[in-house]
């Protein structure tokens, strides 16, 4: 089986990377003579920029170019990026004066390697020395980028134990005029309104040496959102917060309203977020007013109308989940996830033992998510573009925890740090408590349990994240006609910790023959933001591959189609 098997042509030779034109997408693309497939030769592996195709010699053997190998190779697609044509030929007069009028002498704009034309400015975007992308300001105040390069922070060999964090450029050489030259300059701010927040630049960065981040952004909505989403992937605890004089909506604004002595005091004064137990009233006193005058910040929505009276998702919060065997507890956790990603944007970590191996995992997913069935042999079988499209979706909102050998609470957290930095992940399961590895170190259960969750929950509190937490009851004793009773988190093997700790906890029940799915939430720590105790029935529809929600509570009706004998120890 060769390349050309798949109607991929590459030149005679070549080995390693190289690209190709795509015979699935090429010829039907404005730029028709543009390559977009990139080949691994070596490996005899490709992947398509444009269309997602991707595909491996060693799948089934077709030689059709239109469609993708029986077995195809999904990964991640090899970071290449184009090396941006650039060159330091200095500035011209009429950029000088754009300089000048905006407080920039010509030194410090020569320091960062700035250059331009008649109606260009270039702004070289620099790692190591060597210029990684070129932001491009045209007239108008276009802003673009050159096409296909990596997009990094500005000023990356800038970074010093303490760095300033601004947004654009401009406000790096505002900084540099007030004789800070430690700035690096994110390249851009999402809308405030927008759910999904990339910041896909910070991913290989290193900021390890950066010991304090001071925060010196834009007064506006998406600039303090972007600030406020930087710190929490950074670690709030090594950042600083800066507030620009009144009518000033950067730095650079700032320099030319007051001059670089202002820029001076207003980063000397920068606030850092407070220290873990020591406290200041008036480190609270915006969000006690804020309060006062907007009332509390509830929960988000779980997808599940009839449940959100009960049980909202809240960053911060921990939430331990238990339930009778069989009952889908795992299941729930992955329709509660599927609607967040989708209502509200939310990305996640999976560290799921119980739902191995991943791709098992990820084809319960994707049946979820698309409501159809994965394989061959279903009426309503999703097709295969919709596959190739969900695993695409899945690399942009999951990331799966199996750290191997090092089943511990410790590295599980640590590596769901790691994703906060690099995706932004809002939430973490870990499923189930029991498949960690504990080591108890002299303590009894108990004093073990009890530190564990204690780490659990200020993981949660440090990074706004929200932590579901699977833990199966001791053993129960089945009744007459082979129900579960409803156990509670005190029925948890181990210690009434889970219970006491938790912020909310939830059961999932499921009686014999039944498709209906009892979740009961038993504990609310904060019943005014989050919900109050009760329960509701969700129905499994095999068919669709989702949870339905009927809308009633199965402790009240009596008179449903589910079964409630065993529901009704529930004391909520």
């Amino acid at each position: 089986m060769t390349f050309a098997d798949f109607g991929i042509i590459i030149t005679p030779g070549a080995t390693g990377e190289t690209t190709a034109l795509c015979p699935k997408c090429s010829h039907d693309r404005k730029k028709f003579n543009s390559p977009c497939l990139s080949v691994n030769v070596d490996e005899g592996v490709w992947n398509c920029h444009h269309c997602g195709w991707v595909g491996s010699l060693k799948g089934h053997a077709t030689s059709d170019p239109f469609r993708a190998p029986v077995n195809p190779v999904y990964k991640p697609a090899p970071k290449t990026f184009v090396k941006p044509r650039y060159e330091d030929n200095g500035l011209t007069e009429k950029a000088a004066h754009f300089f000048l009028n905006r407080g920039i002498p010509v030194d410090v704009v020569e320091r960062n390697k700035i250059s331009s034309t008649d109606d260009r400015i270039f702004f070289p975007y620099c790692e190591n020395g060597v210029a990684v992308n070129v932001q491009i300001r045209k007239p108008g105040k276009v802003f673009c980028w050159t096409t296909g390069a990596e997009v990094i922070p500005g000023g990356m060999d800038d970074i010093q134990e303490t760095t300033i964090v601004c947004e654009g450029f401009m406000d790096k050489l505002a900084m540099e005029v007030a004789g800070f030259t430690n700035c690096i300059s994110a390249p851009s701010a999402p809308p405030a309104e927008a759910k999904n927040y990339n910041l896909n630049y910070l991913d290989g960065r290193d900021f390890s040496k950066v010991k304090k981040f001071i925060m010196a952004g834009d007064m506006d909505a998406p600039g303090r959102r972007l600030m406020s989403e930087l710190s929490r992937r950074f670690g709030a605890y090594r950042c600083w917060s800066v507030e620009w004089p009144e009518g000033c909506k950067d730095a650079n604004d700032v320099l030319l309203a007051y001059g670089a002595d202002k820029i001076k005091a207003c980063l000397s004064s920068a606030t850092a977020a407070p220290v873990e137990g020591i406290h200041a009233p008036f480190d609270f006193a915006t969000k006690v007013a804020e309060l006062y005058h907007n009332g509390f910040v509830c929960g988000l929505s779980t997808g599940f109308p009839s449940l959100d009276p009960h049980f909202t998702l809240m960053g911060s919060q921990w939430t331990v989940l238990t339930g009778t065997p069989g009952s889908g507890k795992s299941q729930f956790i992955d329709a509660l996830i599927l609607n967040s990603v989708k209502n509200h944007g939310w990305k996640w970590g999976v560290c799921s033992m119980e739902n191995q191996p991943i791709d098992f995992h990820m084809m319960a997913l994707i049946e979820m998510h698309n409501g159809k069935n994965f394989s061959a042999g279903y009426t309503n079988r999703l097709t295969e573009q919709e596959m190739e499209k969900s695993i695409g979706w899945l690399q942009e909102n999951i990331s799966f925890i199996l750290p191997g050998d090092k089943l511990t609470v410790e590295h599980v957290l640590g590596l769901a740090e790691v994703e906060i930095l690099r995706k932004g992940i809002k939430g973490l399961v870990i499923d189930p408590w029991n498949e960690l590895d504990h080591n108890f170190s002299g303590m009894s259960e108990t004093q073990y349990t009890g530190k564990a969750l204690s780490q659990i929950r200020r993981f949660a509190r440090k990074h706004d994240t929200h932590v579901v937490l699977v833990a199966h009851p001791t053993k129960l004793m089945k009744d007459k006609d082979g129900n579960y009773p409803v156990p509670t988190p005190y029925d948890i093997s181990g210690s009434a910790h889970f219970y006491n700790k938790a912020d909310n906890a939830i059961t999932v029940v499921r009686q014999i023959g039944s498709t209906m799915t009892g979740v009961i939430v038993q504990k609310v720590r904060f019943q005014k933001q989050i919900g109050t105790p009760g329960a509701i029935s969700l129905n499994f529809e095999a068919g669709k591959r989702r949870y339905i929600d009927r809308g009633f509570d199965p402790l009240a009706d009596k008179q449903s189609e589910v079964k409630t004998e065993g529901w009704e120890h529930f004391d909520g």
